[in-house]
């Protein structure tokens, strides 16, 4: 048995389709769609073999049952079951978006971008804060320090402004500058003096006396171990706490 075998494009197909002039029983490749069909009648034919086609939009009508078809742009297939369309392979989506669903197929690239794009920083809740080129976190997205460092000691209080490292809360010393020698807190930025904050005002050392004189300020002023000794002296005999040797009475063991 003969099979006759045409081949064309799907415009010079259709064409002859439209025209009643298909060879029934007769193949016809297609050879811009690689497709062979298989004439039924003058003016009608059948996929022959498991066919696929690409398109820029999946047909709305005379689609071909068990026939691929392809989307050149998102890359979905889907098939026609006779009634309607059976979903082979989910369309690719190169872009995410709020508006993205469940049947779509994101790109490596499309996940990177939107993963890329989310906020780097802030305080707002959900947001990723990073470190600053200081391997700290930014003061901003921080709550309130209980912790302090010691920021120095200066000579004058406007030096405390050159105090660069001191961050609020942290204390520095004056000690030089008369009346303004102290301990300051910093209660804002350190480069402004009045964010500087005296605490305690400078406490003169206490200079000992080695010697406890009657008239003595050292270690207890007024003199005041001085009297206190002197207190405890014997006031039933002429001798002063000094001499106390002079002053005892001895007794013979042997009287007793």
């Amino acid at each position: 048995m003969a099979v006759r075998f045409f081949t064309g494009t799907q415009s010079q197909f259709d064409a002859k389709k439209t025209a009643n002039q298909l060879v029934v029983g007769a193949l016809y490749y297609i050879n811009d769609s690689r497709i062979i069909f298989r004439a039924t009648a003058n003016n009608a034919a059948e996929v022959y073999g498991a066919p696929f086609e690409v398109v820029a939009i999946f047909p709305a009508t005379n689609q071909e049952q068990g026939k691929l078809y392809v989307s050149s742009a998102t890359y979905e297939a889907r098939v026609w079951n006779g009634s309607g369309w059976t979903v082979v392979s989910l369309p690719i989506t190169t872009a995410i978006a709020s508006t993205s669903t469940d049947s779509e197929i994101p790109t490596a690239k499309a996940v990177y971008d939107a993963i890329d794009a989310l906020p780097k920083t802030g305080t707002a809740e959900g947001n990723v804060p990073i470190l600053g080129s200081g391997g700290k976190l930014n003061t901003s997205v921080l709550p309130t320090l209980s912790i302090t460092d010691f920021a120095g000691t200066v000579v004058a209080k406007t030096a405390l402004a050159n105090l660069s490292t001191a961050e609020k809360g942290d204390y520095a010393i004056v000690n030089g500058d008369g009346s303004n020698d102290g301990c300051y807190i910093l209660n804002g930025t350190y480069s402004t003096v009045g964010d500087w904050v005296r605490i305690s005002a400078a406490v003169s050392p206490v200079a000992v006396d080695p010697s406890i004189t009657e008239n003595g300020t050292n270690p207890v002023a007024g003199g005041a171990i001085y009297t206190a000794l002197n207190g405890k002296a014997d006031t039933n005999h002429s001798h002063s706490y000094s001499d106390l040797t002079s002053g005892l009475e001895w007794e013979s063991i042997a009287s007793n």
